[in-house]
């Protein structure tokens, strides 16, 4: 299967170049980097979000180098359609989730109601397959971004970045050597069953992607995170559910114009690709209506005995065990061949086992605070590895 991208040639050139560099780092601005950067200097310092970003900006980035042509592209797409299109859902619903849990405390009571007329022009906007006007959009959405920063650094007047979030530290910093192997086998590994990363790769010759995917991660990409590091310490108090925004409402207008035209740009994209092999029913249950009640939920406190956090940040966390077990688990039990070929239904198997072997220390980790079990999981994922090559060959290695 390929991701159609509207081109019977691949795009060459400078020019295309950018136009898809920002088509990625925009497509990549997830509410895991416009979030997660604010957990991370409060749990760590300022060396939790370097933890955060140097694996993500080098895994995504090297991507376009691995997958260094459009064909090589289509046959992975086509060989693991199914992981690809449960990974865009996943992402769908982590972000549905997570508008419904924070944006009220962002914006106020208008905001949710806001997000939700902008989801439905998306659903509707996301029927039109055509590829016309893609690049503009991307380019349209990096400039709001960018003009947004550069109004945030005027408000901040020169405080250097981040300082508002680095005390006090919740987590012992050398607790990172545990968190690290985990973000970046994450970082390192998702961007393969990335739909968007394909669909730009698809669209561009070997060198021109290679270009894209340089100045979309080194640049575009970094500096969406660098802005999320600068406000981190403002959405603090927002993300322990227990107070608002507090910043004047021109502020609060950048910021929220930032995070909207990402959040709606990622989820625009991602609901462009194909649907993943469910009836439209259990689609719209699963993306849209699951999560909607479990952001219910955590505002209803449900989730608050779960952990040390706050229910809504509970749920938000155990969303990122699909891209800090789940998804890097597949990439390297499934699409990264053995040695002797295996048969795909004994790597799925062995992936299945390694994942719910390996979900109860990733909780652990991930949500209970104990920094220490993420390396756990690692070493579970690195004996699946382990046991896959040890298997007998098999001629099925599909």
């Amino acid at each position: 299967m390929s991701v159609a991208c509207g081109h019977a040639v691949p795009a060459r050139g400078l020019l295309p170049a950018l136009g898809w560099a920002c088509f990625l780092g925009s497509s990549w601005t997830w509410v895991i980097a416009i979030f997660f950067p604010a957990l991370l200097l409060r749990d760590y310092g300022l060396w939790g979000w370097v933890v955060f970003a140097v694996p993500n900006v080098l895994g995504a980035a090297t991507m376009g180098f691995v997958v260094n042509d459009p064909q090589k592209s289509r046959r992975i797409v086509a060989r693991h359609t199914a992981a690809c299109r449960w990974f865009s859902d996943i992402t769908i619903a982590y972000h549905v989730f997570a508008v419904l849990w924070v944006f009220d405390h962002l914006f106020g009571p208008a905001g949710v109601p806001a997000v939700a007329a902008v989801l439905i022009l998306i659903a509707v906007g996301a029927q039109q397959r055509s590829g016309k006007g893609l690049l503009i959009v991307s380019c349209a959405v990096t400039a709001v971004s960018v003009v947004a920063f550069g109004f945030w650094l005027t408000f901040l007047n020169l405080t250097p970045l981040g300082t508002r979030a680095l005390a006090p530290i919740r987590l012992p910093v050398p607790d990172l050597v545990w968190l690290a192997p985990a973000v970046a086998s994450g970082f390192l590994l998702c961007p393969y069953l990335d739909l968007t990363f394909h669909h730009a790769r698809q669209c561009t010759d070997a060198a021109t992607g290679k270009i894209a995917f340089s100045l979309g991660f080194g640049v575009v990409f970094l500096a969406m995170i660098v802005f999320s590091l600068s406000f981190a310490g403002e959405l603090l108090p927002v993300l322990a559910d227990s107070d608002r925004l507090a910043l004047p409402p021109r502020w609060t207008a950048v910021l929220g114009g930032h995070m909207c035209v990402q959040v709606a740009f990622t989820l625009w994209v991602h609901m462009r690709l194909p649907r993943a092999p469910l009836p439209a029913a259990g689609w719209v249950t699963g993306i849209v209506v699951v999560p909607c009640g479990l952001a219910v939920f955590a505002r209803l406190g449900c989730f608050d005995l779960l952990g040390p956090l706050s229910g809504g940040e509970v749920v938000y966390r155990c969303f990122l065990i699909f891209y800090g077990l789940v998804f890097p688990a597949y990439v390297g039990l499934c699409m990264i061949p053995t040695w002797r070929p295996v048969s795909r239904r004994v790597k799925v198997g062995i992936w299945a086992v390694a994942v719910l072997t390996g979900a109860p220390a990733a909780y652990g980790g991930f949500v209970a605070g104990k920094s220490e079990w993420i390396i756990a999981s690692m070493i579970i994922l690195v004996a699946a590895r382990v046991v896959a090559e040890l298997m007998p060959a098999s001629a099925d290695n599909r």
